[in-house]
């Protein structure tokens, strides 16, 4: 057969297998943009990635102004719950002339923040009050695409309305109505975010969550997330502490617990939160962040021979023990950021555990107990992001190079004085497993310094490289002795002259892929500087990747890094 014969009838994306597909359009979780456009391809792409939009169709950030149209759920509501939302003043007759949705879009969530819902709920509302007074014109968004399109018009007017009106029973009953159905619908619902946000504001009623079959089954992660420090009391969110009693009777298979913001007024309610964790014989990761009051129990009943998992982020040890941890076994993650109080004798527990560490973030500690938990991780130790007071960073990097060679990932941050550069450079040199590197020194005075001393860094197995505060000229000076196979780079800021640096590097090496930009200037002229940003991401990613010509693709930075999934 000749060759021409035997690829007449390629394999096209077409025939692609449906699994394919599947594993495809897995990699374009977290680019919705892109998900969005493969909605319209045909009605199998759409049947493909609906389920993956809509597993999260809460923002992450709940400040953030696109958020879903609650619409979409309503002709899911059973009788009941229409009688009910009547009963509340909430007229259903202006809507019934809006098509019937695709899909029941309920069925696919996964995630759900019950915060997110009530300021879906407000914002919807508000939406109607403006057509009604004849304030807009414009009609709702469609289903599909108001998950995502902001209120561009819209926005002040009703942030405003939003943050001025009280939550109404009109309001409340929408949200539990909202809840049930997600909860009768959502079979594969992983991840609930409880998030009452407002001073003294709750949840839905704990029956709601409870009642309603499969509900919180299936549930792996649970969130107890406020926005302010403010104190759980029973008065104020009786629903909430309902609920926390409810749940270990309701599931038992959480993974993933993460409290944050939360003050703990007394013991009783300590052991509420304490016999939530006890129920949990599968729980291997637990965060607390800015949890204070009564934590000391929360600590002691952690599951010490399961957990993997530990992160202490924000909080104060004054008379707290971590005793208990001394029985840890499995633990492999540490996370002790601004832990005020810490002093090497109160880690001894964690020091003396029989454990391998390989992942560590530390930040903000005593320069000792720094040094001491490097020593305790060992060659074990592969990922490492810490951040030192600049006096501290010699003796820190001296510390991990002698100890932890082993290093695959390092990100530094130095704060507060001056950092000696020549000195970071050497030691980072003798981490010869590296192949994730972030840097952020802080202010240099002496850039030519800087820059001189960072063409010196020479590590043979790099692939990433993040950069803050430092010029493309120290970059240039590295890039052009570079004998790693660097795939991705970051930096803070970039004018367009310089893509002509990242361009000839990889027409030599062939290994670059990725240039992620915080800041993109346009050029040195101010008019082009302002016009430049005015641009939004797209424009202004898709003006560097023609620049670009295809020889690597620049995109912001924050996308860099969730396709990194590291830092």
């Amino acid at each position: 057969m000749s060759t021409t014969e035997k690829f007449k009838d390629p394999i096209t994306i077409s025939k692609l297998p449906s699994e394919c597909f599947d594993e495809i359009f897995k990699y374009l979780k977290f680019d919705r943009r892109s998900l969005y456009s493969c909605l319209f391809v045909n009605r199998f792409w759409c049947r493909k990635v609906i389920p993956i939009i809509w597993r999260r169709p809460m923002p992450y950030n709940p400040t953030r102004m696109n958020i879903i149209n609650i619409e979409v759920f309503i002709p899911f509501f059973n009788e009941e719950e229409k009688s009910y939302l009547i009963n509340e003043g909430i007229d259903f007759s202006k809507l019934s002339d809006r098509p019937f949705p695709l899909f029941n879009y309920a069925q696919y969530i996964h995630i759900l923040d019950v915060g997110a819902i009530e300021t879906a709920t407000v914002t919807w509302f508000n939406k109607l009050k403006l057509q009604q007074s004849g304030e807009t014109s414009n009609s709702l968004s469609t289903e599909t695409e108001s998950s995502e399109v902001k209120c561009k018009e819209l926005d002040g007017e009703v942030t405003t309305l939003q943050t001025e009106t009280p939550a109404s029973q009109a309001t409340n009953a929408m949200v539990d109505s909202l809840c049930k159905i997600f909860m009768r619908s959502a079979s594969n619902l992983k991840y609930l975010i409880l998030s009452p946000y407002k001073v003294n504001k709750d949840i839905p009623k704990s029956n709601i969550f409870a009642d309603n079959e499969p509900g919180l089954v299936n549930l792996r992660k649970l969130k107890l997330r406020f926005y302010t420090n403010s104190l759980c009391q029973h008065e104020q969110r009786g629903n909430l502490y309902d609920l926390l009693k409810l749940l270990p009777n309701i599931c038992n298979g959480l993974v993933h617990l993460d409290i944050n913001r939360i003050k703990i007024p007394n013991y009783s309610t300590a052991e509420i939160l304490a016999g939530l964790i006890t129920s949990q014989p599968e729980l291997t990761y637990c965060r607390f962040y800015k949890v204070y009051g009564e934590i000391c129990l929360l600590i002691n009943v952690l599951p010490v021979h399961k957990l993997t998992h530990l992160v202490l982020d924000d909080m104060i040890f004054s008379g707290i023990s971590l005793t208990s941890l001394y029985q840890c076994t499995r633990l492999e993650s540490l996370v002790l950021r601004k832990c005020r109080s810490l002093t090497l004798e109160s880690i001894q527990p964690i020091l003396n555990a029989s454990i391998r560490l390989k992942f560590l973030h530390l930040s903000e500690l005593p320069k000792e107990v720094v040094k001491a938990i490097f020593i305790k991780a060992g060659d074990a130790l592969e990922q490492v992001s810490v951040k030192f007071i600049s006096d501290d960073i010699n003796e820190g990097l001296e510390t991990l190079v002698n100890h932890c060679q082993n290093i695959t990932h390092l990100s530094l941050n130095a704060d507060y004085g001056r950092v000696d550069i020549a000195s970071v450079i050497t030691f980072i040199n003798h981490l010869k497993n590296l192949s994730h590197l972030k840097l952020d020194l802080g202010m240099i005075d002496d850039k030519a310094e800087l820059d001189n001393e960072f063409s010196k860094l020479g590590l043979e197995k790099l692939q990433y490289l993040e950069l803050m505060n430092i010029g493309v000229k120290g970059l240039q000076g590295y890039l052009s002795k570079c004998c790693s196979p660097l795939s991705t780079i970051i930096m803070d800021a970039i004018e367009e002259k310089n893509i002509k640096i990242f361009s000839d590097f990889s027409k030599e090496k062939d290994s670059l892929r990725w240039v992620g930009i915080d800041y993109i200037f346009g050029a040195d002229i101010y008019d082009k500087y302002v016009e430049t940003c005015k641009m939004n991401d797209l424009e202004v990613c898709r003006k560097m990747n023609e620049i670009a010509e295809g020889n690597f693709k620049v995109f912001p930075a924050k996308q860099v890094r969730i396709r990194e999934k590291y830092f």
